[in-house]
């Protein structure tokens, strides 16, 4: 019996890796169609050079001569998102209004640079959806694919995409042009390390911000509340993921109905902060500081649960009527407090066909 099981488990095993070279091959192929496609794009710029010419004369002339750059690749991918986020766009109304607007002016930018965004979107399309719907088994029941190896494949298709390319796709998906590929992000978790601060939504909160630093310290901060935000809806909420205290001036505890259809974030700034060590002011702090007043540090937070939990998904885990999401304040002796409220139609949604 042994042997027999011995020899069922051999065949199986040389069955998957039959099935799994094909697919491997496959991938790959795919892969360096997606490679290709990004190393068309290009960007110019020039760069000026201060010169001193010594003239016949004896005398020197200081001149600027200027010099031509160009960029390809992912490098220019980068470049190319940079100029479509340093875009003056001064929309100050409703978050949801705002992500609309900014839609237009993407749609504008891919106008501009449609020959290379098509190509390159379609093969990216094209790979997460070899990944996504190879069944698992095939018509018999060998197994295609285990899913810890299509977790694998992901994990490469994300570690290819540059900043610029999770912000240009994350507006992309936005589109109708996009909307093919909006479950494959939320599978894969793509853009799960996008920058919400380069977002064209997020400029009037940008602007406040005196660096590049802070703005990326921002970012670290919400990527890191954005995870605390799934482990705490999505799994059994506990005391122990619910209080997050992050620096000694500023922390943030999250609420939850039995039921998950309301969620509370309260964002809560100590009045008094205790002098600072040797080793200074936490970055995050200098960053926060920034926004004075606890209305503006409410409509940040108020808008980046809108993004995490309504537009980031593009509107499929919590549905594009359900977005009450509230903001007010208050204060005790020793804290002042910034609450967002999502009130929701249905059980809250942090992942794809969540429960």
């Amino acid at each position: 019996m042994d042997t027999n099981r011995n020899i069922v488990k051999t065949n199986n095993t040389a069955i998957y890796q039959s099935f799994l070279q094909v697919f491997d091959n496959k991938f790959h192929t795919m892969f360096d169609n997606y490679k290709e496609a990004k190393q068309a794009y290009r960007y110019e710029s020039t760069r000026k050079q201060p010169q001193v010419l010594i003239q016949s004369d004896g005398e020197k002339k200081e001149v600027v001569t200027t010099e031509p750059l160009s960029y390809y690749d992912a490098e220019a991918l980068d470049l190319l998102a940079k100029q479509f986020t340093d875009k003056n766009y001064t929309d100050k109304r409703t978050y949801l209004s705002r992500v609309k607007s900014a839609q237009n002016v993407f749609d504008e930018f891919y106008s501009e640079h449609r020959r290379e965004m098509s190509v390159h979107f379609r093969n990216l399309y094209l790979l997460a959806k070899l990944v996504a719907e190879t069944d698992n088994v095939d018509e018999v029941g060998n197994l295609k694919i285990r899913e810890t190896d299509r977790v694998e494949y992901a994990k490469s298709i994300r570690g290819q995409l540059c900043e610029g390319e999770m912000l240009l796709l994350r507006y992309n998906c936005l589109t109708d042009r996009g909307e093919k590929m909006q479950s494959f992000v939320n599978q894969f978790n793509l853009i799960k390390h996008l920058s919400v601060m380069s977002l064209l939504e997020f400029k009037k909160h940008r602007v406040k911000l005196r660096s590049d630093r802070e703005a990326s310290t921002l970012d670290s901060h919400f990527i890191e509340l954005k995870k605390k935000l799934k482990e705490y809806i999505g799994y059994a909420a506990n005391e122990q993921t619910a209080l997050w205290e992050f620096s000694v001036k500023y922390s943030i505890i999250m609420e939850i109905t039995p039921d998950k259809r309301q969620f509370k974030l309260k964002l809560r700034r100590r009045k008094n902060r205790p002098p600072t060590r040797s080793d200074g002011t936490p970055p995050i702090e200098k960053a926060l500081n920034l926004f004075v007043s606890m209305n503006e540090l409410k409509e940040l937070y108020k808008d980046f649960i809108r993004e995490s939990l309504i537009v980031s998904n593009f509107y499929l885990f919590n549905g594009r009527n359900n977005t009450n999401v509230t903001g007010t304040e208050s204060a005790d002796d020793t804290f002042e407090y910034a609450i967002i409220e999502y009130t929701s139609q249905y059980i809250i949604s942090v992942e794809p066909n969540q429960a």
